[in-house]
């Protein structure tokens, strides 16, 4: 639960959040201590973190690397590249990514176990590509499951068309079919 963003204050403009309003929102201390502290206590090896802008993933890289976590953030012109960051990401030199659009589509993680959603999104397609990026098993790393932290409850409009799809109407039913 994101405690601390109230979404009825932050204007909706062309069927999105207004972008400056919604970065403000979301790069601050109280925040990203809440992000970090449930990271804490669910993280596994390697993480992503999906951000709304490069402002929010500079601020959530630099509030994880004060906390001594290797951290960095991943989006177009960042001093980090794309494929740096996984190698580093791969071999251990960081511990978590936090992107903006890099990550959405094409990229296969299966190293990958831990997913952190921290930004909005109206898309179905944007939210499953995430969520996918944490899905595969990977022999290398014996990783059997992804943990998955979603601070904006994406996965509540998303799991309803599953639960439709496979004829269920308990969403708990679809929930435990994902699990497995």
């Amino acid at each position: 639960y994101d405690e601390y963003v109230d979404y009825q204050e932050i204007p909706w403009r062309s069927g999105r959040f207004e972008p400056a309003q919604i970065e403000f929102a979301f790069a601050t201390q109280k925040r990203a201590k809440h992000i970090y502290q449930h990271w804490l206590k669910h993280k596994q090896t390697r993480t992503m973190g999906f951000c709304i802008s490069q402002k929010h993933a500079d601020y959530m890289s630099q509030y994880f690397q004060q906390q001594g976590v290797r951290a960095g953030a991943v989006y177009a012109g960042s001093q980090l590249t794309r494929h740096g960051a996984l190698r580093q990401l791969t071999n251990g030199q960081l511990e978590v990514i936090f992107s903006v659009d890099m990550f959405n589509e094409g990229t296969d993680l299966p190293a990958l176990d831990t997913v952190l959603m921290l930004r909005p999104t109206e898309s179905k397609i944007i939210f499953l590509q995430q969520l996918g990026r944490g899905l595969r098993l990977s022999q290398e790393t014996n990783k059997t499951h992804v943990v998955v932290l979603d601070f904006l409850g994406n996965h509540h409009s998303f799991l309803n068309s599953p639960a439709a799809l496979l004829g269920e109407k308990d969403r708990n039913t679809v929930l435990n079919t994902i699990r497995q």
